[in-house]
């Protein structure tokens, strides 16, 4: 190699050394960036003439390349608007929207828009929503002025102005609310023709002998009960012979009236029951109960010490007719053995002077038993449902005396035990049951108040009498 230093030729002073600039070489020369034609044809790699070819020959407007199997390219042809991918199977293609929203797993319209904008779907959010939005404890004040219903303002104006005391109560008048003071305790509300307010406190009061009744203030209904008392039981017939009949029992009866038809105050009577017969002489009709002039509820017939009827029950319409009387008790008119129950407020008959039980009721007063003759038992006294029992009938002391009727039932007996027992008081509200006929020397039973007849008192030679009857009661409820 000749080098020259300063025009003059120096032979040998550097060596070759041309393969240290080259490929590899300790001081390889790199031509990035160095300009000029070389002056040899380069060597191409086949992955770039491939390249080029496939640019050169297959590639149209709008198209891109892609591979349809290893090292076999195409072109792909992509419309406008398409979005360039691969579904479940097969090669890479262009999308249609369609297919692009099954890929995404959107509905058409859904979520978005061709242009890709979130579009409306306000509604999924709203009530009644796919997507309902609960706004339950979320914080912050709405921007817009809320709606509030008519009904809530009517409420909060309501708790503010109209109700001033605990108690009140918010009624409607004729156009608007309006606040009803508070009550005193126990008072019931009432209603009128339009409006409600305020009514008496609701009252009973029981009356055990006669008295008056004083209305109670602001009520407006008034319910009566009235029982009238039970006959008294009939004497023996004397010399040993024979027992007396039973008294009868008192008729009940009911009825409800506006408070307005009743005055201030009104008289109340209730009747004493009728006095047990001493021998040979018959017992008491029982007294009538009332209240005011609305009604009357009848005492039960004395019981007959002769032909030792019993007494008939006292009626709604009539007092029960005394054994004394030829006709054993109303309704029933015939002296028969076969007399009958007496149905609502009919008074049942007493038994007949050819022996029998006394006959049962409904509201009436159930019949006193036949007292024995001198050969024969005395007779059960009839039983009412809602009346006063009838009373046994007596008898000579070597026969069975009758049983008082009870309450309730519709079956005769079952009161005042036989051998002269008083009937038992009425429980929850029911009348009494009939005293027990008197066997032999025996007083005859009292009649339990209110409203039993009294039984027939035993034969004998004297000094025995028939039952008191059980006093009557009346009973007045009001609210």
């Amino acid at each position: 190699m000749t080098v020259y230093i300063n025009g003059v030729a120096v032979a040998g002073a550097i060596a070759a050394h041309d393969t240290t600039h080259e490929d590899t070489g300790g001081d390889e020369v790199s031509v990035a960036g160095l300009s000029g034609l070389l002056a040899d044809d380069q060597h191409v790699l086949d992955a770039e003439v491939t390249a080029v070819a496939i640019a050169r020959s297959i590639a149209d407007v709008n198209s891109m390349l892609y591979a349809v199997s290893d090292n076999t390219p195409a072109a792909l042809a992509v419309a406008a608007s398409r979005i360039v991918g691969r579904k479940s199977t097969g090669n890479i293609v262009a999308l249609s929207a369609a297919e692009l929203l099954t890929i995404i797993n959107v509905a058409a319209g859904a979520d978005v828009t061709g242009s890709n904008a979130p579009q409306a779907h306000k509604t999924t959010h709203q009530d009644g929503g796919g997507d309902e939005v609960g706004i339950g404890g979320l914080s912050g004040l709405l921007a817009d002025d809320q709606h509030v219903l008519d009904a809530e303002v009517i409420a909060v104006a309501i708790a503010k102005s109209l109700m001033t005391t605990r108690g009140d109560i918010i009624v409607r008048n004729a156009t608007v609310p309006a606040r009803l003071a508070k009550g005193t305790e126990g008072q019931m509300l009432v209603m009128g023709v339009n409006d409600p307010s305020w009514g008496g406190v609701p009252d009973f009061q029981r009356f055990t002998s006669s008295n008056t009744w004083t209305k109670p203030a602001g009520v407006t209904h008034v319910y009566m009960e009235v029982i009238g008392a039970g006959g008294g039981g009939a004497g023996g017939t004397g010399a040993n012979t024979g027992g007396g009949g039973g008294g009868g029992g008192s008729n009940r009866t009911q009825k409800m009236v506006p408070a307005s038809s009743c005055g201030a105050t009104e008289s109340v009577t209730v009747g004493a029951g009728g006095t047990g017969g001493a021998d040979t002489v018959d017992g008491g009709n029982g007294g009538d109960s009332s209240f005011g002039s609305f009604m009357t509820a009848y005492g039960g017939g004395g019981g007959q010490y002769s032909a030792r009827r019993g007494g008939g029950g006292g009626g709604s319409a009539e007092a029960g007719i005394g054994g004394g009387s030829s006709v054993p008790g109303l309704p029933r008119y015939t002296d028969t053995t076969t007399l009958g129950d007496a149905l609502s407020g009919g008074g049942a008959a007493g038994g007949p002077s050819a022996g029998g039980k006394g006959s049962c009721s409904e509201y009436g007063g159930a019949g006193g038993g036949s007292g024995g003759a001198s050969s024969s038992n005395g007779q059960d006294g009839g039983s009412s449902l809602y009346g006063g029992a009838g009373g046994g009938g007596g008898s000579k002391v070597v026969y069975d005396s009758g049983e008082g009727g009870t309450t309730p039932s519709y079956t005769p007996g079952g009161g005042g035990a036989a051998n002269g027992s008083n009937g038992a008081d009425g429980l929850n509200e029911y009348c009494g049951e009939g005293g027990g006929g008197g066997d032999g020397p025996q007083n005859g039973g009292n009649g339990g108040a209110p409203g039993g007849g009294g039984g027939g008192s035993g034969a004998s030679s004297g000094g025995y009498t028939g039952g008191v009857g059980g006093r009557g009661e009346v009973r007045v409820w009001s609210w």
